[in-house]
């Protein structure tokens, strides 16, 4: 089975760049892999949803989610231990667009913090979520280009952050439900 998914990831990422690079998509890639521009438009998106009161729980549920989702990813990539791409093509580290740990590919936490990013904002405003699959999409294609993640780690990463960041918001609902009940009996 890991020899079919191995089969089809390699012949994805040649067919990428089949197409060959330029120069524009390079430096958009780069920007778009920093990995604090996805925590960092997330920690934003919280600071300014706690600033208003009735959206303050968004700001805790975004924050939640990336922590247990990120956590999932970083206890699977160390039992993985996945080689990157660019370890396999027999790149070196040094010829890279952007630095990443050469085994640890599996499963791609931008693509987690992205899609799990995504999913808190659709599931409390609807008409973000075509928006934040395609960015989210940009996001993890942008790891495949850059030779830093196999599409089945990004594809990996985007069901770690959707399915547990809905456990997660079920989870706070119910809990944050709980505690609304115990603020109506004390008064």
């Amino acid at each position: 089975m890991f020899d079919i998914i191995q089969f089809i990831d390699q012949s994805i990422i040649f067919w990428i760049y089949s197409w060959g690079g330029t120069q524009i998509l390079d430096i958009v890639t780069v920007l778009l892999s920093y990995t604090g521009t996805i925590r960092l438009a997330a920690i934003i998106l919280s600071v300014y949803f706690f600033i208003r009161p009735e959206t303050r729980k968004i700001s805790y549920v975004i924050i939640g989610a990336l922590i247990f989702t990120n956590a999932i990813v970083f206890i699977l990539k160390h039992m993985v231990d996945r080689p990157r791409p660019y370890i396999w093509l027999g790149i070196p580290e040094v010829e890279m667009l952007v630095n990443s740990s050469p085994y640890t590919s599996f499963p791609s936490g931008h693509s987690v913090s992205a899609f799990s990013t995504m999913m808190v904002l659709a599931w409390y405003f609807r008409k973000l979520l075509i928006p934040g699959i395609a960015a989210a999409i940009v996001v993890a294609t942008a790891r495949v280009y850059l030779l830093v993640h196999y599409p089945s780690d990004i594809f990996a990463g985007a069901v770690i952050g959707i399915v547990f960041s809905i456990v997660f918001i079920l989870i706070f609902e119910h809990f944050w439900k709980e505690k609304q009940k115990e603020k109506e009996t004390d008064f």
